[in-house]
């Protein structure tokens, strides 16, 4: 049997700006689509519903799961200019200029060395592909309030911040990338003020690279239901 849930016309609008539908002709059809529908999709039925000169009229969509996707550009849209930095690993922390609160979308790439002569970029080890130490030598995270200085460790490692990594999903952390550049979306303190990044490390006069870090404030299309 299909489900039939009679949707108001706006929700079925946010749903459906987050991915392509499918239009369903006749129930046998939505049938078919309600038991395929592994990716959590439903089968939203319009009975009748008119908005001006648009006549629903028996019209069955197929609407994906919006908490399956998979796309920050989906997912999230961006709500202000961005900021472009370097932070270099020989300096603990590099502020913003401006400030940010809750949601922040974040392009980083660049490799370093902070321990001995092992490169690492913002996550893991290069020669490895793994997290060369659980508290260490990837990218911190401080604000107003929470400076970033030396040995801070885990607690401040921007994995712990992660909400949303490009072409992943909801995620707490990125695959490793060869290419060292990674994308995704974090949220920070509200109110947060101007953001500070830097390397995990202890001392930071033997180190070398860089971190070149792309910073948007974003606002969520995602069903609250999602998070």
């Amino acid at each position: 049997m299909v489900q039939r849930e009679i949707w108001h016309y706006s929700k079925v609008a946010v749903l459906t700006s987050l991915l392509p539908i499918t239009i369903i002709s006749n129930i046998a059809q939505a049938d078919t689509a309600l038991n395929s529908s592994a990716g959590g999709y439903k089968i939203v039925v319009k009975l009748g519903d008119s908005i001006g000169n648009i006549d629903f009229g028996n019209t069955f969509i197929k609407v994906p799961n919006p908490c399956k996707t998979k796309q920050i550009s989906q997912a999230y849209t961006r709500a202000g200019a961005g900021e472009n930095l370097v932070a270099p690993f020989t300096s603990p922390s590099t502020s913003t200029t401006k400030s940010y609160s809750g949601l922040v979308e974040i392009v980083v790439s660049g490799t370093g060395y902070s321990y001995g002569t092992t490169v690492n970029d913002v996550f893991f080890g290069v020669k490895t592909g793994k997290v060369l130490d659980p508290q260490y030598y990837q990218l911190n995270l401080g604000w107003n309030g929470a400076p970033l200085e030396a040995y801070l460790g885990e607690p401040r490692n921007i994995a712990n911040f992660i909400k949303f990594v490009d072409g992943m999903g909801l995620a707490a952390l990125p695959a490793y990338n060869n290419k060292h550049s990674y994308h995704f979306v974090m949220e920070v303190p509200k109110n947060a003020g101007r953001l500070s990044f830097g390397v995990a490390d202890g001392d930071f006069a033997d180190n070398g690279g860089q971190y070149n870090i792309k910073v948007y404030p974003v606002k969520s299309n995602l069903p609250a239901s999602c998070i």
